[in-house]
């Protein structure tokens, strides 16, 4: 049994590594195909590289580029997102992203945040959880070092600056280790969506039947906050509530 299990597990190992080989390769053709133009073909093999599992910011960054070049615009805003997700601080995928909404129909104010919530978020949403981990850990390893000079050394001055800066470095790993804690709990509860419907009429009810509220356009970034079989309660940036189906929307 035991063995049976140890060639199942090196079958499963080897299969990932063809797959992470075939991907490789086929990421390369995409990124050939786009450097000729073939932005169509490019979307493709990007699309390919998704299906199979794997993702990253520069996968999704490369796709929304092509699907922005075939003026497919809310293809682009989804993998543009999906990028900035992955790597909120990388500059060209901000850019790109706000380029593409820049071209939206929909132009919906954005509901007033209080301003010290507004500067939270903002600074949370620099590095990824992964990032703030390492921060934490790092800087959790620098406290140790300080305090070994601390308990170690002869000098008084130098036992102070180790004690200080120790407690400062103790301080910035707490801090980094719940910004990754909470910048996970983001990425996991925060449900948007983008409309990839031409044009949509926003329902009061999850039906058909239901009352026409008002109409938005592809591009436009959506909160998921409740679902209903196959149509999804969301809501605009603006505050303004109603219901879509699930076609209609293309999950970030």
């Amino acid at each position: 049994m035991f063995k049976k299990v140890i060639i199942l597990l090196g079958a499963l190992i080897v299969l990932s590594l063809q797959v992470k080989a075939s991907n490789s390769e086929l990421f390369t053709k995409a990124n050939e195909y786009y450097k000729k133009g073939a932005f169509d073909t490019a979307v493709v093999c990007y699309e390919s590289i998704v299906k199979s599992g794997q993702e990253s910011a520069e996968l999704y960054f490369n796709l929304g580029n092509s699907y922005f070049k075939l003026k497919q615009n809310a293809r682009a805003i989804v993998n543009f997102e999906r990028a900035h997700k992955l790597s909120p601080e990388d500059e060209a995928i901000s850019a790109n992203l706000e380029l593409a909404n820049a071209l939206l129909t929909d132009k919906i104010n954005v509901l007033p945040e209080f301003f010290l919530n507004k500067w939270y978020k903002k600074v949370l949403c620099i590095y990824t959880a992964d990032k703030w981990a390492k921060i934490s850990i790092s800087a959790f390893i620098f406290t140790f070092v300080l305090l070994l000079v601390y308990f170690f050394s002869r000098f008084i001055l130098l036992k102070k600056i180790s004690f200080w800066f120790a407690v400062i470095a103790l301080g910035v790993s707490a801090t980094s280790l719940s910004m990754a804690y909470k910048q996970e709990q983001l990425y996991i509860s925060e449900k948007s969506a983008i409309v990839i419907t031409a044009s949509v009429t926003v329902k009061g009810s999850p039906d058909e039947a239901g009352t026409d509220l008002f109409v938005i356009h592809d591009g436009l970034k959506v909160e998921i906050i409740d679902q209903v079989g196959n149509w999804r309660n969301i809501k605009l940036p603006d505050g303004n509530k109603g219901w879509l189906k699930l076609s209609d929307i293309e999950v970030i």
